[in-house]
């Protein structure tokens, strides 16, 4: 099983603490120039920074600021860089973590950031639904809020957006879509029966195509360093809330009816503004009667009513 997804829900949920950090919040309402170097949080200082090595890394942001991306019929580039000019990258808070006050602020507990406690790299073994590991009352939320938030993400990472800007830009959608499409592969066979009626397999049509626009927007959403409003890559979720009527037939087969929603950290980037056009995961609850047969001691689901 991967690690839960409630986690992940209670990082994003706290998350909005940013909005409240005087630190951040400071940063956040400058005004951000289109050329030149974004002054320093602080007080000012004389003494020069060192001289470092431009890394691999920093090689591919410096890249991000020309370039374009096709999305469907329209054309984006990254957070609204139409000028063609490259943005100064947002410098490390060496000075005072409260500004004026000259008093360092406590940094508190986290869980660390979604693809760090997510697990993004999955193998068949890490979505199983086993029937040893998993009752059918933990069932619900085993594949609502585990196995559908580590699918919608599975692929992500820092090393994977990098290796988007190092290829041709005009092919960058469609990397992204070979690369969540061999994680779709992966557990679809594991967790979906094989035969499906219309209405099921649309449903899973969808988790894929949500999971290739995820990945697509969190590669997009990798580089802080050229964005403040990019605190963290984007991500998308699912939870449960509720189920009634659970069934167990005889041969194993399972049923429920499911009350879940979707979630994401739009707030943490700028998935909700430039990139995506204003588009958010919208408020409310999605209701579902789900079934799930039983194959070689595994639960694999078969139909959505």
């Amino acid at each position: 099983m991967a690690p839960s997804a409630k986690r992940i829900t209670t990082v994003l949920e706290s998350s909005n603490n940013f909005k409240n950090d005087e630190r951040l919040r400071y940063a956040l309402t400058q005004d951000r120039p289109t050329t030149g170097v974004v002054p320093p949080i602080g007080p000012e200082t004389t003494n020069k920074p060192e001289k470092k090595k431009i890394s691999k890394r920093n090689k591919i942001i410096a890249g991000i600021a020309g370039t374009a991306l096709i999305v469907g019929a329209g054309v984006v580039g990254l957070n609204n860089l139409t000028s063609g000019e490259k943005p100064a990258e947002v410098p490390s808070n060496s000075g005072p973590q409260n500004p004026g006050t000259g008093e360092e602020e406590p940094s508190g507990e986290t869980d660390g950031l979604w693809y760090e406690t997510l697990n993004v790299n999955p193998t068949a073994e890490d979505v199983v639904l086993s029937a040893e590991n998993i009752t059918p009352e933990e069932l619900p939320e085993a594949f609502l809020t585990d196995t559908v938030t580590t699918w919608f993400n599975a692929g992500y990472s820092l090393e994977f957006a990098d290796s988007l800007y190092e290829g041709d830009s005009t092919e960058f959608k469609s990397n992204v879509d070979a690369h969540t499409a061999e994680y779709d592969e992966v557990i679809k066979d594991t967790v979906v029966s094989g035969d499906l009626d219309a209405k099921t397999a649309a449903y899973v049509d969808k988790i894929e195509k949500i999971h290739a626009d995820n990945i697509f927007f969190a590669s997009r959403t990798s580089y802080p360093e050229m964005s403040r409003a990019d605190i963290e890559p984007y991500m998308r979720g699912s939870k449960l809330i509720d189920y009634t009527d659970l069934e167990v037939a005889e041969n194993g087969t399972v049923s429920f009816t499911a009350n879940f929603e979707e979630y994401d950290n739009a707030d943490l980037n700028s998935v909700g503004e430039d990139i995506s056009n204003g588009t958010k995961v919208e408020d409310g609850t999605s209701s579902a009667t789900f079934e799930f047969v039983l194959e070689d001691g595994n639960y694999k689901l078969s139909r959505i009513k």
